[in-house]
């Protein structure tokens, strides 16, 4: 990881700036350091002593967490705008990666903690958030329940399309930076298992592959149908 020698014009991401005045925004820039991460890079790993809160502001990261029999379970992806940085006991639950080049800032947990106290709205919108990112975890767990592979994998698709800078809703192309691996760990599938699905959602006409990484959703409506996806309010 390398640390740039100026902060970048804009310093959060989309969903953290309509929880901070630009004066809360400034507060955080001077408690904080911003630097930027590789693609495959590790930003921390599950164990690590937790020191930091961190704010994604350019980039795609990966959450993730080792089984007891040294598998990897994805848990989640993280978008411009988290935050992140969960811990129990002092250590960090999870591992962080960057799916692709990525820029983030690292904040002391003091110095968050203090903003928190001293500024009630900013609690109470960090605890929207939570709440937020609380539903999508158990919409994520419903779906690894209640759904075959395919519908998993277009419900996946869908939840990429709320990322501007992942889907083009005038052409209807999304661009899937991720690596076919991590849509799979994250599905609870195998990369085999996911690669048949986006076979099975071409051949009826519900995507259509352009290369590895761009897909056409002619339709995001009759894919959401058929996924049973549904927009979640924050």
């Amino acid at each position: 990881m390398t640390e740039p020698s100026e902060a970048s014009a804009s310093p959060f991401g989309c969903d953290i700036a309509k929880l901070l005045t630009p004066a809360e925004q400034e507060q955080l820039l001077r408690a904080g350091t911003q630097f930027s991460c590789a693609a495959d890079g590790t930003i921390y790993r599950e164990g690590d002593a937790a020191g930091h809160l961190y704010l994604l502001d350019r980039g795609i990261v990966r959450a993730s967490r080792l089984l007891l029999d040294g598998n990897r379970q994805l848990v989640s992806f993280l978008w411009s705008g988290d935050m992140f940085g969960l811990s129990e006991a002092g250590r960090y639950v999870n591992s962080l990666e960057a799916v692709c080049d990525s820029v983030l800032h690292r904040i002391p947990i003091a110095a968050m903690e203090a903003m928190l106290r001293e500024d009630a709205q900013l609690a109470l919108g960090f605890a929207i958030r939570a709440a937020h990112e609380l539903r999508t975890a158990q919409g994520h767990i419903l779906c690894l329940g209640q759904l075959d592979v395919q519908r998993r994998v277009a419900r996946f698709l869908l939840d990429c399309t709320e990322q501007p800078e992942l889907f083009d809703r005038a052409s209807g192309v999304l661009i899937l930076p991720m690596k076919r691996l991590d849509m799979a760990d994250y599905l609870g599938a195998t990369v085999e298992a996911v690669a048949r699905a986006l076979t099975r959602l071409e051949r009826e006409g519900l995507i259509r592959r352009l290369t590895r990484r761009d897909i056409l959703l002619p339709d995001p409506e009759a894919l959401g149908c058929y996924a049973g996806w549904a927009r979640q309010p924050i």
